[in-house]
């Protein structure tokens, strides 16, 4: 059987029409894919952080444990900024987040010390890249339910929350001073006071100034330019309690309460005789000090201190009928030395 001519079969017809569907599926397979093969766009790190705190690859890990699940890139057009600064009782993280439209959005951390002030910039670090590729939007997991009462779920937080943790830290502390007294002699007097002490160091929620230290120590103090070839003696257990710190860059500044208690003593010796005068030493005063962070470690600072003392207990010392000195009212001292704190 022939067909007319200028008709084709129906059945050519057929295959023809299958075979431009199939190809029409196939662009319609690829084009999407295609289209989404290229991802997001690789973010980079810039981090800069003083001695003593994480490094940039410590802070890489950080990220991925706080769940992260983007890799940063060495090198990338888009850059997440993070710049840790540290002073004696304060610490800031400032993040410098790239935004779709050319911005940049900025956030700081304030925190007590080095290692909160990094863990909450890698959460924040963490939670932008995952917005970045969209892997906060995906929807929650179906469970079945089931006939036990189940826990109040827990309120979800936008992302760039920074999440803080509350805890109180405590350090040791070891240091020294040399000190200089008007008062204790008619001329200055010298001496050194070792310590031990302790500093609490609140979470970042808690008042920012908020830093108690307590210092327990032996002082010694000692002044051999006496008129009538006398010379003095102060042998003293000294407390010091500052309650707060008051951060200055890279300087914190401390009021202090003073208290002391010992003994003072002056002796005195000629051709035919010699005596010494023992008195008790007991005072309270204020004073202040300034700590300052040294380049070698944030744990090894620098101090500097001025104090005002009252003797609560005033005496006069004789040498024969003629007195020789006499307990001022107030006493000025002041001390420089190096304190360690750990951990």
């Amino acid at each position: 059987m022939r067909c007319p001519r200028g008709t084709t079969p129906w059945s050519a017809k057929l295959g023809s029409i299958l075979r431009c569907g199939a190809t029409l599926a196939c662009l319609l397979v690829a084009l999407p894919a295609h289209a989404t093969s290229r991802g997001p766009e690789p973010v980079a790190l810039r981090y800069s952080a003083p001695e003593g705190c994480p490094t940039a690859d410590a802070f890489r890990e950080l990220v991925r444990h706080r769940g992260s699940h983007t890799v940063l890139a060495d090198e990338s057009e888009r850059i997440v900024d993070v710049k840790i600064e540290t002073t004696s009782a304060h610490a800031r993280a400032t993040v410098v987040l790239p935004s779709d439209d050319g911005s940049v959005d900025m956030r700081a951390v304030d925190g007590p010390d080095c290692s909160s002030v990094t863990d909450a910039a890698a959460l924040l670090v963490a939670l932008y890249l995952d917005a970045q590729t969209g892997s906060l939007d995906a929807p929650p997991e179906e469970r079945p339910s089931v006939s036990h009462p189940q826990p109040a779920p827990h309120a979800e937080r936008p992302p760039g929350t920074v999440v803080r943790r509350s805890r109180w830290r405590v350090a040791g502390e070891l240091g020294m001073h040399a000190a200089i007294a008007s008062g204790l002699a008619p001329t200055i007097a010298y001496g050194e006071w070792l310590f031990l002490g302790i500093l609490v160091r609140p979470a970042p929620q808690a008042l920012p100034l908020l830093s108690p230290s307590l210092r327990l120590g032996v002082s010694t103090m000692r002044s051999d330019r006496f008129d009538q070839g006398a010379h003095a003696r102060l042998h003293a257990v000294q407390l010091a309690f500052c309650p707060i710190a008051i951060p200055l860059s890279t300087v914190a500044l401390r009021p202090c309460a003073l208290g002391s208690a010992g003994g003072y003593s002056i002796s005195a010796a000629s051709t035919t005789r010699s005596g010494e005068v023992d008195r008790p030493w007991r005072t309270w005063g204020a004073g202040a000090r300034a700590e300052w962070t040294t380049p070698l470690s944030d744990a090894v600072r620098i101090e500097l201190e001025i104090d005002a003392i009252a003797p609560i207990v005033r005496d006069r010392f004789y040498r024969d009928t003629t007195a020789i000195h006499h307990t001022p009212r107030t006493l000025v001292s002041g001390a420089i030395g190096i304190a360690v704190r750990w951990p």
